[in-house]
């Protein structure tokens, strides 16, 4: 008895798990480049981090419950398997932590160099308390949220607008651009 309610303890945790997180992925050739396109959904969240090593990152609120993504490495590759040996040395993950939904895009190679670019495309809740981007190089745009917004990347340009709260924006070689927002700004 003791065994089967551990089983059963053990599926609804997956079953609760996996309607909180689902994400597909494919790989096809777009001329001579390969891309590696992940897609996904985040449920309950009310705020978002978005963690990038490098790559854009674009975030636009919705009247919608989930926050759902769709990420894109593109590497200019002679055959697939060469580009999917360059899509393993950037790796993207998407989790609920309490809740924020954390979004993280991680170079594995010990040089932090990649041929590879990235672009996430986020569509969250407009309803968020907080959004949080990082990006180690790309650029970062924000629009429709109704809570904070900080941004920070290492070289690139950050938009944001239609922001009810605060705004913090820092770029180490890029423009910012601040359009209509509700509340203070630096």
């Amino acid at each position: 008895m003791k065994q089967f309610r551990k089983l059963a303890t053990v599926l609804v945790a997956f079953t609760l798990a996996s309607l909180a997180y689902a994400q597909e992925s494919k790989v096809f050739q777009d001329g001579r480049y390969w891309v590696e396109e992940t897609s996904g959904s985040i449920s309950s969240a009310r705020n978002l981090k978005v963690l990038a090593d490098a790559g854009s990152v674009k975030v636009q609120g919705a009247s919608q419950p989930n926050v759902t993504y769709v990420i894109r490495k593109r590497v200019a590759a002679g055959n697939e398997q060469q580009a999917r040996r360059e899509f393993e040395r950037f790796r993207v993950s998407a989790s609920n932590y309490g809740e924020t939904a954390v979004i993280k895009g991680q170079c594995m190679n010990d040089s932090g160099r990649s041929r590879l670019s990235v672009n996430y495309e986020i569509v969250a809740p407009q309803s968020l308390g907080l959004v949080y981007t990082r990006s180690g190089g790309g650029s970062i745009t924000v629009n429709n949220i109704n809570g904070r917004v900080d941004g920070e990347t290492g070289g690139g340009d950050i938009r944001v607008d239609a922001i009810n709260g605060p705004v913090s924006a820092t770029s180490g070689g890029g423009t910012v651009e601040i359009g209509t927002i509700g509340r203070s700004s630096r």
